[in-house]
C-alpha cells in the first residue's frame, strides 16, 4: 500500500511540474543573410545573389533581400592594379545583382566583396586560379550490365596547369540545361592535394556520367542514360579555392545524412555550413553563402 501511494505522489509531482517550452527557432523573428557570388574567368558579368533566410517550419523559396543599400566588387589584379565596380541590382530579379560588362576577371585577379545590408557591411574574398588543361574528351556506346543502364558514356581526362590549382568544381550542361540525377552529380568536386595525380580520377567520371535513379518515378527504361544521339554536352570546369570547396564539402556531407546516409562522424548542423561571408559586426546579423572567384574551361562535345 505504502508503494502505492509512494507512486502516486510520484506522479502528482512531477504532473504539477510541466513547463509549456516555446523554443525559438533562428531565423523567425531575425532572418540571416544568404550570399552566393562568382566572379569567373573570361565572363564580363559577376553576380551576386542575395536572399534572407526563412522560419524553420515554413516552407517555399527564401526572398530577396530588401533594405540592402552597395553591393562591391574590388579587384586587385597580377600587377597590383586595383579597381572597385558597384552592382546594379536586376530589374527581373531583385535577389540578384550583376558587374557591368567592362569587367572582365583573368588568372591571378584578387577579388573582395563588400556587402551594405540594414546598416552593416558584410564581406568575402577569393582569387581566380589557373585553370586546367583538357587532355582527352571522347564518348563511347555501353550496353546495360552490372546495373549500369545502356548509353553513351564520356572519357574526360583534365590536369592542372598549375601545382597550386588543388581544388576542382565540375558542372555539366545538356542541351542547355544544368544536368544532374542527384546532389552529388549536382556538386561534383575534387580535391588534387593528396593524390597528386596530374589526370582527373574516376569519381569524377562517374560525376560526368551521372546513374539515374532506376527505382525513381519517371524512369524510362527505353531511354539513353547518361547521354543520347544529339545531344551536346559542355563540361565546365572550375578551379576554385579552398573555402568555396569546403563550402561544397559540407553540403554534400549533411545532404548525406538528411537523404538516408551516414554522413561524416559527428557532422555539424546545417547552419554550421562553412562559407567564406563574414559580417564585420560579429554580434550583428548573422551570414552565410560563398563568394567564388573561379578560372573557367568550358569544353563541348557533340554525341553524334
Amino acid at each position: 500500500m505504502k508503494k502505492i501511494i509512494y507512486n502516486l505522489l510520484l506522479l502528482t509531482f512531477f504532473a504539477s511540474c510541466e513547463t509549456e517550452i516555446d523554443l525559438k527557432i533562428p531565423g523567425d523573428e531575425s532572418p540571416a543573410l544568404v550570399v552566393e557570388g562568382y566572379v569567373t574567368e573570361g565572363n564580363p558579368i559577376a553576380s551576386v545573389k542575395l536572399t534572407t533566410t526563412i522560419p524553420f517550419n515554413t516552407s517555399g523559396v527564401n526572398p530577396a533581400a530588401t533594405n540592402v543599400e552597395s553591393v562591391k566588387i574590388k579587384r586587385t589584379d597580377s600587377l597590383g592594379n586595383v579597381s572597385t565596380t558597384i552592382l546594379t541590382q536586376s530589374t527581373a530579379d531583385p535577389a540578384y545583382y550583376f558587374t557591368n560588362k567592362e569587367f572582365v576577371p583573368s588568372y591571378k585577379d584578387k577579388y573582395e566583396l563588400e556587402v551594405k545590408f540594414k546598416g552593416e557591411t558584410f564581406v568575402a574574398s577569393s582569387e581566380i586560379f589557373q585553370k586546367v588543361k583538357v587532355d582527352s574528351f571522347s564518348y563511347e556506346y555501353q550496353t546495360e550490365k552490372f546495373g549500369q543502364v545502356k548509353g553513351y558514356y564520356v572519357d574526360f581526362s583534365a590536369r592542372p596547369q598549375n601545382a597550386s590549382v588543388q581544388y576542382f568544381l565540375f558542372e555539366k550542361v545538356k542541351n542547355g540545361k544544368l544536368y544532374y540525377e542527384s546532389l552529388n552529380d549536382l556538386i561534383n568536386i575534387w580535391d588534387n592535394r593528396l593524390t597528386k595525380q596530374l589526370t582527373f580520377p574516376a569519381p569524377i567520371l562517374f560525376g560526368i556520367n551521372p546513374q539515374p535513379n532506376q527505382a525513381k518515378a519517371g524512369f524510362d527504361k527505353n531511354k539513353d542514360y547518361p547521354y543520347a544521339l544529339g545531344d551536346t554536352l559542355v563540361i565546365n570546369t572550375y578551379s576554385i579555392d579552398e573555402n568555396v570547396f569546403r563550402y561544397y564539402s559540407d553540403l554534400l556531407q549533411q545532404a548525406s545524412s538528411q537523404q538516408g546516409g551516414l554522413g561524416p562522424l559527428f557532422a555539424p548542423p546545417m547552419d554550421n555550413v562553412r562559407g567564406n561571408i563574414k559580417n564585420l559586426n560579429p554580434n550583428g546579423i548573422k551570414v552565410t553563402g560563398i563568394f567564388s572567384a573561379r578560372g573557367l574551361n568550358a569544353t563541348t562535345i557533340i554525341i553524334k
